[in-house]
């Protein structure tokens, strides 16, 4: 069953494994709480990892998508929900087994000066609760990157086309996209999402040849990327048509 929500496309409902020790030391219950209270019934923990850890900004009206996984993937069913003052949220699904992922979409509020937002996750299992925090900073700027993002996108579905038609990504694949991390700079960044998959595109703002691009890419079922890809230079690429990938190894969590 497919499920849609703020990302603005569908995404599939039953995940597969999740690589969760991977993620339990960086990106696991930083400003997290614990809530316990007596309960005749026989509850599991609700213990989530939430990723990835550390937000580099968003601005008003982009979709910031945060992940949640539980920590031991034999419990469930867990609810998740969330809240956060000064942006519309959303979580799907709203309750997760296993090694199923939630994705947390946080929505900023217009803002015309930066602006401070706590977003608190909430994963319940009967009368437990367990709270993960998570802080980031709205920077009151327009998305002015997506056409470049687009561009370089290109240049990695083209060759993942040919390369992995296994991905089923093409050129015809349809991706809604958001300006990611506006605080880190000399490398934009932006995130791409599809049915399947979150593709994060990132470009080095120099000249060539020290202009390189990388893309990774995240099952959306997943909690980490899977795959990741580089290009040296994107403009040579855009000029002459000629792209060159090579394979990286792809990052520990997804970038926000």
């Amino acid at each position: 069953m497919l499920t849609r929500g703020l990302a603005g496309v569908a995404r599939p409902r039953v995940a597969p494994a999740v690589v969760a020790l991977m993620l339990a030391a960086c990106s696991g219950t930083s400003g997290a709480t614990s809530t316990v209270t007596s309960s005749t019934e026989a509850v599991v923990s609700p213990d989530i990892l939430v990723s990835p850890e550390f937000i580099n900004g968003a601005i008003p009206g982009g979709r910031l998508v945060l992940l949640a996984g539980l920590v031991d993937p034999n419990q469930g069913p867990i609810a998740i929900s969330a809240e956060a003052s000064g942006a519309e949220v959303a979580v799907e699904p709203s309750e997760i087994s296993g090694s199923e992922v939630a994705e947390v979409t946080i929505v900023p509020e217009p803002t015309s000066s930066e602006t401070g937002i706590d977003v608190t996750i909430t994963a319940a299992s009967g009368d437990q609760t367990y709270d993960v925090t998570r802080t980031f900073t709205v920077i009151p700027w327009e998305d002015d990157r997506e056409d470049q993002g687009r561009k370089i996108l290109s240049l990695f579905t083209g060759w993942i086309a040919d390369a992995h038609p296994e991905f089923g990504i093409t050129d015809q694949t349809e991706f809604v996209g958001t300006y990611t991390a506006p605080m880190l700079l000399v490398v934009s960044h932006y995130t791409f999402f599809s049915d399947d998959w979150e593709v994060g595109v990132s470009w080095h703002i120099m000249v060539p040849p020290d202009d390189f691009a990388e893309m990774y890419l995240r099952p959306r079922t997943e909690l980490v990327p899977t795959h990741a890809y580089r290009i040296g230079s994107w403009q040579t690429a855009l000029d002459t048509g000629t792209v060159d990938v090579i394979e990286v190894i792809p990052p520990v969590e997804v970038i926000r």
